[in-house]
């Protein structure tokens, strides 16, 4: 894997983790480990072919950010200590769009079927997509976008 040179101009390296890639910024945490670890705006994919495309601490999932699963559903809204908290939005394989919602402990509260007419989301994780997301564009967004076969920014 390379980094392509705007990812180099934004600092971003390439750490191999136990059961994952991340690209991105990084920086030590001494109480984990002697070796950088994610910190700042970066993606990691795990080896199930998961990807998290946003901001980390200390190694964990913190901030804003948006999880890919290779079953095709897509979650956007805010981590803290790579637990989900507060509202999420969610788009299922079949399109299918839902509102969560999380304590502070990660555990889910709510869940509710958003009925939007739209046609299935076809945007994967490819880098067109986390590019754009990465951009400000929310996955819903993108699929939107997608769909239409245009682009829409916030």
């Amino acid at each position: 894997m390379e980094i392509a040179a705007a990812d180099r101009d934004r600092n971003f390296v390439i750490i191999q983790l136990q059961g994952a890639t991340y690209v991105g910024q990084a920086g030590y945490d001494f109480k984990v480990s002697k070796e950088k670890v994610p910190h700042g705006f970066g993606y990691l994919r795990l080896d199930d072919g998961s990807q998290h495309q946003g901001f980390f601490e200390r190694g964990r999932a913190a901030g804003k950010g948006v999880l890919l699963t290779p079953a095709g559903l897509q979650l956007e809204g805010e981590w803290r200590e790579n637990a989900r908290i507060g509202a999420f939005r969610v788009v299922d394989a079949s399109g299918a769009q839902w509102s969560e919602r999380y304590a502070p402990d990660g555990m889910r509260t709510s869940r509710r079927r958003l009925r939007l007419e739209s046609a299935p989301c076809t945007a994967g994780a490819d880098s067109t997509t986390l590019g754009a997301a990465a951009a400000g564009l929310s996955l819903i967004r993108i699929c939107e976008a997608t769909r239409l076969g245009m682009v829409s920014y916030p």
